[in-house]
């Protein structure tokens, strides 16, 4: 057999595995010629590289300090917007048009002292979710109409300019001023219209901003070297992260009306230079008030300093490959990106309210991490799902109404429903956000109102029902007998029961008020687990009920007339 015919019977693979052998051969040849028939000129192309390095390494360290700049440069704008973000927020929230709005509505009477008193119960809680230390009722002379709690006090002087404003039909916020050995501040309010015949004073607790700076000064990384604060006009602080400033002037008011007269009200400066502190101030248009920041400049950029020796080490192994200094950088971004994040994150964290993003469509695009602590959802499950799977038909149509206000507002009294499809109580503020798609886009606060509205349904209840009993009271006896008569159908009838006890003073006379009371309750139980709704509880031991009776049955009792 001849080459030739060795070769014609090779296979496609037997073709393949010899050219790759071929190519092997190749290039162990080159490399032995480079390495003996060369060797002079192999030492070129690392000294090249090395001057490369060199070269790259001294403008990497020459930009070193552009980059320090910039990037302190972006940690105070991330500062600057923290603020002013906090100011807003509290303006908002301490607004005191969201108080007179109550006001408003409710009947203050300026000839029924008891009444006046028992109304001002509903203002124990203010409409930014805290407790009160003080509701009182005063009039032009600053006498007391009613206060709670009873030994609780306050006077026109403790009131500065908001007295006058408040008596000129306005609204206002006092300055700070001291209540029970710490700083206070009051929402002042007009009764009465146009012409108010009294002023509602409202002294809050400041709990949620207390809460709030606690978050603030571990994310800041403040160590006790820096504060925020809520200072009023005069630059006395209510609410600090350093405790030891409530209630001392911590600003200068020059510098304070500076800030206001800012662009967006909004002011930056320095003092002291490097070793100096750096001061961010923020107005609150809504209050008066001003959310002031002052940190040492040093420990401002501290963390950023410490780390240049290290990122000009790290710019010097980048310049080695190109490839390898974009995975760096790519990484470094994505690391400040998470870092901001998780900034944001332990920021909303640390509030009790829910916050979500809307879309137009209508569905949930960020849901903050409370809505796990406060409705058991997972965040990230949520995201995607439309906003009305979270609500109850009527509440979902007022929401849906609010997104597309143009103007922030706020909707009360909306129920959420949680994983265990129970439901919970809000008021709902939304805000539009500028979207670079042009598709509008909200973003939605959840402020929890349970303890409120736990305490408006004990107050309504208290109001309509006997105390003892539990029965309806004469009035809201009389409401729905009038509502029963009103709707009565053709043909039907109406039966009304009256009850009265026999022999119950000799309870009260051998026994004692505590047995007659007992008797009493056991009476009004089997009545009402006998009947059920429509009893009264009458003066004495009498009460009365009625039911509505059906054409077809028959009749036990003669109709009640009309």
């Amino acid at each position: 057999m001849t080459m030739g015919d060795r070769r014609h019977r090779m296979t496609p693979g037997d073709r393949a595995r010899r050219r790759v052998e071929r190519r092997r051969v190749r290039r162990e040849r080159r490399w032995v010629r480079w390495s003996f028939g060369r060797g002079r000129l192999a030492g070129w192309p690392l000294v090249s590289g090395l001057i490369a390095i060199l070269a790259l390494s001294g403008v990497a360290l020459a930009g070193g300090s552009r980059w320090l700049a910039d990037i302190e440069r972006d940690r105070l704008a991330n500062r600057v917007s923290l603020i002013s973000n906090l100011a807003t927020w509290e303006s908002t929230a301490d607004d005191p048009a969201g108080l007179r709005a109550v006001v408003e509505r409710t009947a203050f009477d300026p000839n029924d002292k008891a009444r006046n008193h028992q109304l001002a119960a509903q203002f124990q809680i203010t409409p930014a979710g805290d407790t009160t230390l003080l509701v009182a009722l005063l009039d032009r002379a600053g006498t007391l109409l009613s206060v709670r709690p009873a030994q609780g006090a306050v006077s026109p002087e403790d009131l500065g300019p908001a007295w006058s404003t408040a008596w000129s039909g306005g609204s206002a916020v006092s300055p700070v001023f001291p209540f029970n050995g710490h700083a206070a501040r009051a929402t002042v309010i007009p009764v009465g219209g146009p012409r108010p015949w009294a002023v509602l004073v409202s002294v809050s607790t400041e709990e949620s901003k207390r809460q709030l700076g606690t978050g603030m000064g571990t994310l800041l990384r403040l160590r006790g070297q820096g504060a925020v604060s809520t200072i009023d006009a005069r630059g006395i602080a209510v609410v600090s992260t350093d405790l030891s400033l409530p209630g001392t002037r911590v600003l200068d008011p020059a510098e304070l009306s500076a800030a206001w007269r800012s662009t967006n009200r909004t002011r930056v400066w320095t003092t002291g230079g490097e070793d100096g502190y750096t001061h961010v101030a923020a107005a609150q248009p809504a209050t008066g008030y001003t959310t002031y920041l002052v940190q040492p400049t040093a420990q401002l950029y501290a963390e950023l300093r410490e780390q240049r020796s290290h990122r000009n080490i790290t710019l010097l192994v980048v310049t080695m490959a190109a490839v390898l200094s974009i995975a760096v950088v790519g990484l470094h971004e994505e690391t400040r990106a998470r870092r901001r994040h998780g900034k944001l994150s332990s920021l909303l964290a640390a509030t009790r309210d829910i916050v979500m993003t809307v879309s137009a469509a209508g569905r949930l695009e960020y849901v903050s991490p409370a809505a796990a602590t406060r409705l058991g959802h997972d965040p990230a499950a949520l995201r995607g799902r439309p906003l009305s799977d979270l609500m109850r038909g009527g509440d979902a149509e007022r929401v849906a109404a609010l997104l597309d206000e143009p103007l922030p507002a706020t909707v009360m009294n909306v129920r959420l429903l949680s994983a265990a499809g129970h439901e919970h109580w809000f008021d709902v503020s939304a805000r539009r956000l500028a979207d670079e798609t042009g598709s509008p886009r909200a973003i939605l606060t959840f402020h929890s109102i349970e303890r409120r509205k736990s305490l408006l349904d004990q107050l309504g209840f208290q109001a309509g029902h006997d105390l003892l009993t539990g029965l309806a009271n004469r009035a809201t006896f009389d409401e729905r007998l009038a509502g029963a008569l009103g709707h009565q159908p053709a043909g039907g009838a109406l039966a009304l029961l009256y009850i009265d006890l026999d022999h119950f003073k000799p309870i009260n006379d051998t026994y004692g008020h505590a047995a007659g009371d007992r008797v009493l309750t056991v009476v009004a139980s089997r009545l009402t687990g006998t009947v059920g709704a429509g009893i009264a509880a009458g003066p004495g031991t009498r009460s009365a009920w009625w039911r509505r009776r059906s054409p077809t049955r028959p009749r036990r009792s003669r109709p009640l007339p009309r």
